[in-house]
């Protein structure tokens, strides 16, 4: 599959996300694993397959490594994937790291169709243009097997950064602030219509909504998909 630990190399050490990990956005980083995920992994890998586990998950846009730790814990044989050599170093320099791990992103996946139980995409696939989106969902179908789960989310239009930036295409801006560490990068929202439209192409699908006041005058508002192929 290609995947190798140490991080393989890139000439994309001035990207917004090479930029999001070097030192002085570390308090930025996440570090612990999301409830959405969590539930997901307990009631689609866990609980509800039983006997026949998944023994293949992949993170897709892993970041610092915070679901990649539990879901090694839970038995997983897991992969993870992300677009910033700073953060797969991170994992291995925290020892979160599973050992398998790739530099890619959710437009350029260097793994075979067909390849994976589940695959989880938190809070990845709205960095992007609209149609770019749309293209990282069509990848997380192709590299699913037919009967995998996927569980993924994107940002939606309620959302209070909704509007901060230029607008590069419709719903999608140029963020202008970096209370989130966003500066600099684009980012998609979406409205119920374009997430039925995004994940029509699931066997099956579960779409919740989570809107949560996380700041003084900031919300954030997620869609959180979980589709079968």
């Amino acid at each position: 599959m290609g995947i190798a630990t140490p991080v393989q190399e890139r000439n994309n050490t001035g990207t917004p996300w090479e930029i999001f990990y070097a030192r002085e956005n570390l308090d930025k980083v996440p570090r612990y694993p999301v409830d959405h995920v969590v539930r997901f992994v307990s009631r689609r890998l866990v609980r509800s397959w039983n006997r026949r586990r998944p023994k293949r998950v992949l993170d897709l846009g892993c970041g610092g490594g915070r679901h990649l730790v539990m879901l090694k814990r839970e038995g997983f044989d897991v992969v993870g994937i992300d677009g910033a050599r700073r953060s797969l170093r991170r994992c291995i320099r925290t020892e979160r790291s599973p050992g398998r791990l790739a530099v890619g992103t959710f437009l350029d996946v260097p793994l075979k169709s067909d390849a994976f139980d589940a695959v989880i995409c938190y809070g990845v696939l709205y960095y992007g243009r609209p149609e770019e989106t749309a293209a990282g969902i069509m990848e997380i179908r192709r590299l699913l097997k037919p009967g995998g789960w996927a569980f993924f989310s994107l940002r939606g239009t309620d959302d209070s950064r909704y509007g901060r930036g230029r607008e590069l295409a419709p719903h999608c801006f140029l963020m202008n602030s970096n209370e989130t560490g966003e500066e600099g990068m684009s980012v998609t929202f979406v409205d119920a219509a374009a997430v039925d439209a995004l994940t029509a192409g699931f066997r099956q699908r579960f779409i919740g909504y989570a809107k949560v006041g996380s700041a003084p005058g900031r919300t954030d508002s997620d869609w959180l998909v979980e589709g079968r192929k």
